[in-house]
């Protein structure tokens, strides 16, 4: 159901604002969430894997994150249209504000990384649910399209 008002919302646009075809708007959607999800677990993977006592290299680490950081701009702006699905916009708000504080104390070597760290980690559960989320959802819109 917020799919359809979703699609309606898109469809509503100025076609100078909006992507070419609704279809086209899904598919887009759908790699974007599924690259979130990607470079979000991957990052949540290396640092848990990692620990608190031996963190990847520091490289390794920032390259994670601003890849992470890359796709949660790229769904907030593809979700800005589509008010029905705020709550996705918003959890990836939340994981990319909290990734760039961490990504802060990363770069400045600040005795409080681990606690940005936490946060992070606390984030990305809600936002990895919104991204699969997301991203089923635009699937099954342009399947549903393409019939």
């Amino acid at each position: 159901m917020a799919a359809r008002r979703a699609l309606a919302t898109l469809s509503a646009m100025p076609s100078d604002v909006r992507h070419p075809t609704s279809s086209a708007a899904w598919t887009r959607l759908a790699m974007a969430a599924d690259a979130l999800a990607r470079d979000a677990s991957s990052l949540v993977a290396l640092l848990a894997k990692a620990g608190p006592d031996a963190p990847a290299p520091t490289e390794q680490r920032l390259v994670a994150s601003a890849r992470a950081a890359d796709a949660a701009t790229v769904v907030i702006e593809l979700l800005a249209p589509l008010p029905d699905l705020a709550q996705h916009a918003r959890a990836a708000l939340r994981f990319r504000s909290a990734l760039l504080s961490w990504h802060g104390a990363v770069l400045e070597s600040s005795p409080y990384e681990l606690r940005f760290q936490a946060a992070l980690m606390q984030h990305a559960a809600p936002l990895l649910t919104s991204a699969l989320h997301l991203a089923t959802l635009a699937h099954e819109e342009r399947s549903r399209q393409q019939e």
